[in-house]
């Protein structure tokens, strides 16, 4: 699967199929969001993930891809070096800020800790890497859930892509 593909799966998180895989689903966007009930067993494997970003609005780059099972047996995280620069509100709520070219994070009580952060073009072949090896190890379908996707993360997403021609 490209690049162009999972985000437009991200975005619309619209019924379709990984790799043209029909195990694999997405359930349909609503505007606005509603509660989707979907019928699963017990071979199904739910993936929630979580996108940070540099700000909260339109022109956003990544901070930060995280994805989990919702068993926690296979997790993703991985932070990512933006071009640009972090917002102060951003950086108030995840902790992220942009240093001296480098990715810190740090919190209410802690010292800054330089994070090991990647472009975003290594960030997305990692993150399909695990979606693939998920999707090998499961017996049923894969189910994506985005936390908090409807709003400035769809936004920022296609802003991402647009502005990196990635496909």
């Amino acid at each position: 699967m490209d690049f162009k593909r999972f985000l437009d799966n991200v975005i619309l998180l619209s019924q379709v199929a990984l790799n043209d895989d029909p195990e694999v689903h997405l359930p349909p966007t609503r505007q606005p969001p509603e509660i989707v009930q979907l019928e699963l067993d017990d071979n199904d494997v739910i993936i929630v993930y979580d996108l940070e970003t540099t700000a909260l609005g339109r022109g956003a780059e990544f901070t930060q891809i995280a994805a989990s099972t919702t068993d926690k047996k296979q997790t993703f995280d991985q932070y990512i070096l933006p071009e640009g620069r972090i917002s102060y509100r951003a950086s108030e709520i995840t902790g992220l800020w942009k240093k001296d070219g480098k990715l810190v994070y740090k919190g209410k009580d802690e010292s800054p800790k330089v994070l090991p952060a990647v472009p975003i073009e290594e960030g997305i072949s990692k993150i399909l890497a695990f979606l693939k090896e998920v999707k090998e190890s499961a017996k049923g379908k894969i189910v994506l859930v985005g936390h908090n996707h409807q709003g400035y993360l769809a936004t920022s997403t296609k802003y991402q892509r647009s502005q990196k021609k990635l496909s």
